[in-house]
């Protein structure tokens, strides 16, 4: 259940020429949401927490490409809102839980994590059956 009733809007795209619809809604707050507000942000500010390394799960990676995605030659998955140090520990957690090689790029002066074309295969082994199929083209497929 929402919070607020489900608002349509469209937008008109200058740069496309096109109308674009989307929905706009509130949803509820829950206490028990508060765990993962304090583990990921530390006095309002984005933080990757300590222990990642037990948290990012198969599933949880597959939700993390899903979410926040996209692939052009690899994977690039959009971490500008962490630090540098946040996301090299994002990094060393891909390499060390499932031997999977990125690296760093800065992309509006903002880290992101990138992920060669060459580590796909390996990537699709350990998340593909946990990501809606309707975003496997987030894997190039």
């Amino acid at each position: 259940m929402c919070a607020s009733n489900v608002l349509l809007r469209e937008r008109f795209d200058k740069r496309r020429g096109k109308v674009y619809n989307t929905l706009h809604f509130s949803t509820r707050s829950l206490p028990f949401f508060n765990l993962y507000y304090e583990l990921f942000y530390d006095k309002k500010v984005k933080v990757v927490p300590s222990n990642i390394g037990l948290l990012l799960s198969p599933i949880a990676l597959g939700q993390w490409i899903m979410d926040d995605g996209s692939f052009k030659y690899g994977l690039t998955l959009q971490t500008n809102a962490f630090s540098v140090s946040d996301v090299e520990l994002l990094i060393s957690v891909l390499k060390s839980n499932y031997d999977i090689i990125s690296h760093i790029r800065f992309e509006r002066n903002q880290p992101i994590i990138y992920i060669p074309a060459d580590q796909i295969d390996k990537l699709k082994l350990i998340v593909l059956s946990y990501m809606e199929p309707s975003t496997h083209y987030k894997l190039g497929l």
